[in-house]
């Protein structure tokens, strides 16, 4: 029972420690300035890559809703449409999820996610990363694009 429980301290020190001593590294770009009711003409150009099977899916989605989402692996790409409140609700989570701050843990995560955000906003360019483990403010825009595109490439309307 005694080297149970010193074997479970030693394992709760070594994930404390583990934690204590992980690096975060910021990533930042400068704030965007919107015009009332949030920008007006966006593009996003989303890649989500890697996790248990190592597929890569990519959407480029433009304000007017026009989107083309592809698996290089199948070779499928599909070109569609979402609606105009859709749209807005995307420009939306855009607002609220720049500047891209995305605390960056030195952490592995074999099985995750990595997510490639490439954002033009009247003119100003952002880009930004994260995982399933450090998504920080970008995981309500991170979960609509993943949204998007499954939806896309199973031929969901």
């Amino acid at each position: 029972m005694r080297q149970v429980a010193g074997r479970v301290f030693l394992s709760v020190v070594a994930c404390a420690l583990q934690g204590a001593c992980s690096i975060s590294i910021p990533t930042q770009v400068s704030t965007p300035s919107f015009s009332p009711g949030g920008p007006s003409e966006w593009t996003v150009d989303f890649t989500r890559s890697g996790g248990f099977a190592g597929r890569t899916v990519s959407l480029h989605l433009l304000s007017s809703g026009a989107l083309t989402a592809s698996e290089p692996e199948s070779g499928t790409t599909v070109q569609s449409e979402i609606s105009s409140e859709e749209a807005a609700q995307i420009g939306q989570l855009l607002q609220g999820a720049l500047p891209f701050l995305v605390e960056r843990r030195a952490q592995s995560c074999p099985d995750c996610f990595t997510y490639t955000l490439g954002v033009e906003i009247d003119g100003q360019t952002y880009a930004g990363q994260a995982t399933d483990v450090d998504m920080g403010g970008l995981e309500p825009l991170i979960r609509a694009l993943s949204a998007l595109v499954g939806r896309a490439l199973s031929g969901q309307p």
